[in-house]
């Protein structure tokens, strides 16, 4: 969990400098984002945000992706959202010397605002959008204003994430069962 968490925040470090298991997590996070990346299922919904946000649509697809999970959590976990975020930033809290600058940062805002949960709501999406839209202030975007064009395709959207789903915790169990070898 540790090294899939701060793997974004790893551009280019080595990470040999991390223990077995969190080296084994940043590997399984970089395999799923690869798997991601070149799925069509994620390039179809990815093509919903192309024009005006194509540059940032893997970016939305990816967020949105993760609000159609915790807003729909129950399906996948016997546990509730909200229980299932406190559990995860106690075990991360744990880790946070280890976590880089960028993880750290991220990890105070995310546990302050509670993340997990808030992105089981559209208007916690939006404030997450607001937030990365004033990070990319350079480019020009407000990514806040794709939500219209989520709800205007969310129907599409969810049944193309649960097709993808399926397959991408299927790919990911394998992969995890491979790092442990």
């Amino acid at each position: 969990m540790v090294g899939n968490y701060i793997t974004d925040a790893l551009r280019g470090m080595n990470i040999n400098r991390f223990s077995p298991a969190v080296q084994n997590g940043i590997r399984l996070h970089r395999k799923i984002d690869a798997f991601t990346d070149s799925h069509p299922l994620f390039w179809e919904s990815k093509r919903k945000f192309s024009g005006e946000f194509d540059k940032f649509s893997g970016i939305l697809v990816d967020i949105y992706y993760d609000h159609i999970l915790a807003r729909y959590f129950e399906r996948f976990s016997e546990i509730p959202l909200e229980q299932y975020a406190r559990q995860q930033y106690e075990v991360l809290r744990k880790y946070y010397p280890i976590f880089p600058d960028h993880a750290q940062r991220f990890f105070d805002y995310m546990t302050s605002r509670n993340i997990l949960f808030e992105y089981s709501k559209l208007d916690g999406i939006e404030l997450v959008l607001t937030h990365l839209s004033k990070r990319l202030e350079r480019h020009g975007c407000s990514l806040q204003d794709s939500v219209p064009l989520f709800r205007e395709n969310m129907e599409q959207i969810e049944k193309e994430f649960f097709a993808f789903f399926d397959e991408l915790h299927a790919y990911s169990r394998d992969q995890a069962e491979l790092l442990l070898k």
